[in-house]
Parts: C-alpha cells; sequence; structure tokens
C-alpha cells in the first residue's frame, strides 16, 4: 500500500513523455514523485523515465509536472517571461539615462524625466501589466488548447517549430503595428501614461492605457 507522501504517482508524467502504453503501466506501479516533491526531483524523475529527451524538454516536462495545473504553469512562465523581457530591455537604455556621459547623445537633451516622474510611469506600466495583462496571458492556455495547441513533450521538429516562430513574428507584428495605428485615432485619450513626462522614460515605451495594451 502507497503512503499519502507518495500518492501521486507520475501519471501526469508518462502522460506528458509519451512513452508507450507498456512503459507507463509499469512505471504507474514503480515510480512516484512525493508530494511537494522540488522542481528538480521532477526533473531527475523525468530524466529517468526518458533519458532521450534533450535538456529543455525535460526541462519544460518537469516544470508542468512541478506545478500540477497546467493553466497556471503556462501562465506564470508566461507572465515572468513577459516582464523578464520588458524591463530587461529597459535597463540598460535606464542605466544610460543616470549617467550624464550619456546625455550628449540624447535627441532632447534638455528634457529629462526625475525620478519622482520616472517611478510614476513605472507604477503605471506595473497597474497596466497586473491588471490590463496578466488576464489576457492567463486566458492564452486554455484558447491556445482549444486552437489544437499542445504543451506534450516532444518538441516538434526544430524546422516546424522556426517555421511557426517566423508566422508568429509576422502576426504579431501585423496585430501590433494596425491596430496600435487604429487605436491613434483616440490619440489625445490613448495616451495619457506617455504624457505624463515631456519625453516618456524607456520603461514606458510601449503602450500603457487598457485600449493601447490591446494593440
Amino acid at each position: 500500500m502507497v503512503t499519502n507522501k507518495y500518492a501521486r504517482t507520475s501519471t501526469s508524467i508518462l502522460e506528458k513523455c509519451n512513452v508507450d502504453t507498456g512503459q507507463k503501466t509499469a512505471m504507474s506501479n514503480t515510480t512516484f514523485v512525493p508530494d511537494g516533491a522540488t522542481y528538480w526531483a521532477h526533473y531527475d524523475h523525468i530524466s529517468e523515465i526518458n533519458g532521450s529527451f534533450n535538456i529543455f524538454e525535460k526541462m519544460w516536462a518537469a516544470w508542468y509536472a512541478w506545478i500540477a495545473n497546467d493553466v497556471l504553469a503556462t501562465g506564470i512562465m508566461s507572465f515572468v517571461m513577459h516582464e523578464l523581457v520588458y524591463f530587461g530591455r529597459s535597463l540598460p537604455w535606464m542605466i544610460c539615462d543616470a549617467i550624464p556621459y550619456f546625455q550628449r547623445w540624447k535627441i532632447q537633451d534638455q528634457k529629462i524625466p526625475n525620478a519622482a516622474q520616472q517611478w510614476r510611469c513605472i507604477k503605471s506600466v506595473l497597474f497596466t501589466h497586473f491588471v490590463i495583462e496578466l488576464p489576457q496571458i492567463w486566458l492564452f492556455h486554455p484558447l491556445a488548447k482549444a486552437a489544437g495547441m499542445s504543451t506534450d513533450v516532444p518538441f516538434p521538429a526544430w524546422t516546424t517549430m522556426a517555421i511557426q516562430i517566423a508566422i508568429f513574428f509576422v502576426l504579431e507584428d501585423a496585430w501590433h503595428y494596425w491596430f496600435h495605428r487604429l487605436f491613434h485615432w483616440g490619440h489625445s485619450t490613448n495616451t495619457s501614461t506617455k504624457s505624463t513626462t515631456n519625453i516618456p522614460p524607456p520603461s514606458v515605451s510601449p503602450p500603457n492605457t487598457p485600449t493601447q495594451s490591446k494593440s
């Protein structure tokens, strides 16, 4: 009899690993991941089940197995990546803004937002990210699943992924471009944060109102 501590079997992990039915049956009777196990315990377990996966596939499958909720796993991963990329790409320019040496290359070198203005802009951006964009990011997983997308491993061939990513970039860029132009018809009401300062800091380069966030 398996104790409660080991009650969570590797069934969900095995399903993501696409191992054959015989392996699933055998392993589900002998291989368990303790409740509360760490991410790396799941990673080791995935590696034990199917050593043919590459490191990215193992890390991917372990993440979904560790969270044990696909919607939550996709939402957390997507939002964290969104914030890291957003502020990560802004950080170098924020640092440059704070160094007098680089001011000589500013196009509007007489219009430098002070710390209070920058902080007000950042708070507005964070509000938009958590209140407007986070729900949209969270809804992506169920919508993607409904459209036939999968989070299973192994990943598709790199050529398939390259083609899909290229198409995604074109569609994403077209969406942002045309809808941003559409919302600029209401320019006076849709640029509140960007108009907070004479020249917005790098942290508010993207749109920052609910309607602009849609674009």
